[in-house]
């Protein structure tokens, strides 16, 4: 059993390395596309390296874009990775990562990671439409796709960075996309906080003076006897 434990552990600390040394490599990388990238404006790049938009960095996040980008997919591309900065995801991410590279024997980990991923580039998209408005669905739409017809392969393999990923996804839920009412907003924040606090709450403390253990239940019954007999007597 103890040598079973043992190579459990070995394993696991093996695929640790792996995932973690896949993301410093994919990093790296990633950060030699960008070497050349020209200053655009702020903490905006252009490279003639990459074929779709992205967000790098921890502490100075900068986005990427490519050269040739249309006033129009500019606007939409920019909004939408700013709202990336905004919500410190690129923070988010690698944290998520990390908790993922500890439990990476765990299939519902992956699950998990995929689904938060594919979730922020919605949100994000989502962000964008609220800010622009309906109108703005068909040229966002088109802008996406055709980033992934430009791309040969994903950004860069990276799991610590943003890029344009499951666009089919993406364009369907732009276009399906309706701006929540602010009932049904108010409605779900109530339901939350119900579920929050009945979760959350300590059941109710016993009544003094109850009896739930059989050993005080048998001490009461002999105190009740003696008092009624009196002592027992010696003999």
């Amino acid at each position: 059993m103890q040598i079973i434990m043992v190579l459990a552990a070995v394993i696991w600390l093996v695929g640790i390395a792996l995932l973690l040394g896949y993301s410093v490599v994919s990093y790296l990388k990633l950060l030699d596309r960008v070497r050349t990238a020209t200053l655009v404006d702020g903490h905006v790049f252009e490279s003639d390296r990459v074929t779709t938009p992205f967000v790098y960095g921890f502490t100075r996040p900068r986005i990427v874009i490519p050269v040739g980008l249309r006033n129009n997919e500019l606007t939409y591309i920019l909004e939408h990775e700013l709202t990336h900065i905004r919500r410190r995801d690129y923070l988010i991410k690698p944290f998520a990562f990390l908790v993922l590279t500890l439990h990476w024997f765990n299939p519902l980990m992956w699950i998990s990671f995929m689904l938060m991923s594919k979730d922020m580039e919605m949100s994000c998209d989502e962000s964008v439409l609220r800010k622009l408005g309906n109108r703005a669905k068909a040229g966002y739409s088109r802008s996406l796709l055709a980033f992934s017809v430009k791309r040969g392969r994903p950004l860069s393999g990276s799991p610590l960075a943003f890029g344009e990923s499951s666009i089919h996804a993406r364009i369907n839920n732009i276009l399906n996309y309706k701006k929540p009412k602010v009932g049904a907003v108010a409605a779900a924040c109530v339901i939350s906080v119900i579920f929050m606090v009945g979760f959350t709450a300590n059941p109710a403390g016993k009544q003094e003076g109850s009896v739930d253990q059989p050993g005080k239940l048998a001490s009461v019954w002999a105190n009740a006897l003696v008092s009624r007999d009196g002592p027992p007597a010696i003999r």
